[in-house]
């Protein structure tokens, strides 16, 4: 056997019976360029309460940009992720709010509180 072969043969052999660290590869680096796996997608908004059906859980609003999203004002009504959210909200109520992407893949207000 040629020895260019035969010493990586050995030094193969070395590494997979643990006796020499194996090559190091940055793990971290990786991770660091991709996004998390379980990071929640949130968006920021402000706008007016224009409708309610709390019985579905549904809030119209008629909202300023969301440059996070890339949206111009517009009115739009989305799902809560609680219904409880909408203890306290009135038509007409100024209100900010957290959009969050649910598993369904639709934006949902996870966080709405009165006043802007």
């Amino acid at each position: 056997m040629n020895r260019k072969i035969l010493s990586t043969v050995m030094m193969i052999s070395i590494i997979a019976a643990g006796a020499l660290p194996a090559p190091v590869f940055s793990a971290s680096a990786a991770a660091a360029q991709a996004p998390a796996a379980n990071a929640v997608e949130r968006h920021g908004g402000e706008g007016e309460v224009t409708q309610i059906d709390r019985d579905t859980g549904r809030i119209e609003l008629k909202h300023g940009p969301i440059q996070s999203l890339g949206w111009p004002a517009m009115r739009m009504a989305f799902g809560v992720t609680d219904p409880k959210l909408l203890d306290g909200i009135e038509q007409g109520d100024r209100v900010r709010f957290t959009l969050s992407r649910s598993t369904d893949g639709s934006l949902k207000i996870s966080e709405l509180a009165r006043g802007n």
